[in-house]
């Protein structure tokens, strides 16, 4: 009996103590979650999309920059509203806040019919798709 007893080897005892505290005292967590394969895929697909977008965005900027050019130098504010609305959605999509803002602020001149006020603004915007395009490397 001699050999069995708890006090004979303590770090024994103290090594089964603890995991037997250990064990009964443990939180198991639920594993995290794994998506199947495809699910990844389709989300680093996702994750480039904006990516891509806001490529093509930059890519078609010079060509919407000219055709709010030639509208707002025709004075067809018409035209200009609708080029306007059509980068103002690329924009907002791709996620180009200063772009968005200026476009947005040039949106709401042109609903005032007031010339100067639609100068002002049509100014900023080109202003800030030039910057862009320079920052993007687009244009020198």
């Amino acid at each position: 009996m001699e050999g069995n007893h708890p006090l004979r080897h303590p770090l024994r005892a103290i090594r089964d103590f603890l995991r037997r505290f250990t064990a009964a005292n443990t939180v198991t967590t639920p594993p995290e979650p794994v998506l199947p394969e495809d699910d990844l895929e389709l989300d680093e697909r996702l994750q480039s999309f904006p990516d891509e977008m806001f490529a093509r965005l930059l890519i078609e900027l010079p060509g919407h920059r000219h055709e709010l050019a030639d509208a707002f130098e025709a004075a067809d504010f018409p035209r200009l509203r609708n080029n306007v609305h059509q980068l103002l959605g690329g924009a907002a999509y791709c996620n180009a806040p200063e772009l968005t803002t200026g476009l947005r602020e040039l949106r709401l001149a042109l609903k005032t019919d007031d010339p100067q006020t639609i100068r002002y603004y049509y100014l900023r915007a080109i202003d800030i798709i030039d910057t862009t395009l320079r920052y993007s490397g687009f244009q020198d």
